[in-house]
């Protein structure tokens, strides 16, 4: 799209983007969506090694989506999936990728209901992370509820009070490449494999105080369980399929 508008502009003879400024909004867009797809589909994991219901529940979803589509990954089978919309906001309410905003006042700005403004120029910092933990939004916030992000649940609450993205004119610019890969990386994980959790993992997480993202202090350890797909046609519980064995001699 940037080649295209530079193309644009010279055949108009106007001043478009150099290659220069390509490559930096090029970067900014991979930047803002690929490390925070990266630990979102972590943090995503780790709840649902530790909620089985809930990940039977979205893996149902996952499985009628490749079901309907033949087993292929559509673009349409990953916006069709709802339940994975709820699970992964509920995941970005609790863990968001950039914990705090950061705004600049462009013009003096008084606070509503109060008598404090706000100078020109003023750094504006918003901890979304505080606003996404908050009991008079979201009661007993540590709690994993993909529930909370039903359409009737959203329309209850408040405007500005789910922030992962930021919000406005400014909202992240990688906001839906990082939500498209992380469905489809969640997709082809629940499809084939159960998530639980790694040896001596556990389910607090001691979050890195160095990092800009939002991330663990350490490795999240997980373990996959490969699934066996049952005949649904047969009488007698098998598999879809031919169950391949290798068999080894033993020496005595």
């Amino acid at each position: 799209m940037f080649i295209e508008i530079q193309e644009k502009a010279k055949s108009e003879g106007t001043e478009g983007l150099t290659l220069n400024e390509i490559a930096a909004q090029a970067f900014v867009f991979f930047l803002a969506g690929f490390e925070t797809s990266s630990t979102t589909m972590t943090f995503c994991l780790h709840e649902l090694a530790f909620n089985q219901e809930i990940q039977d529940k979205l893996r149902k979803e996952v499985n009628n989506a490749f079901k309907k589509t033949n087993g292929e990954l559509t673009y349409d089978a990953i916006m069709g999936m709802k339940y994975m919309d709820m699970v992964l906001e509920e995941t970005l309410r609790k863990y968001p990728p950039v914990p705090m905003l950061n705004r600049l006042c462009s013009s003096d700005y008084r606070i509503p209901d109060t008598d404090i403004v706000l100078p020109k120029d003023t750094k504006v910092f918003i901890s979304s992370l505080g606003i996404q933990r908050d009991e008079e939004y979201y009661p007993d916030p540590m709690k994993f509820d993909p529930e909370r992000f039903t359409e009737e649940n959203k329309a209850s609450r408040s405007n500005y009070t789910f922030l992962p993205f930021g919000e406005g004119p400014r909202i992240c610019i990688g906001l839906r490449f990082g939500l498209m890969q992380a469905k489809t990386g969640l997709s082809m994980l629940l499809n084939n494999y159960r998530i639980l959790p790694g040896k001596n993992e556990t389910y607090d997480i001691e979050m890195d105080p160095q990092n800009f993202i939002m991330s663990k202090n350490g490795t999240v350890m997980l373990r996959l369980e490969k699934l066996i797909e049952m005949d649904p046609q047969n009488f007698i519980m098998s598999k879809n399929g031919t169950v391949m064995l290798r068999l080894e001699k033993l020496r005595t």
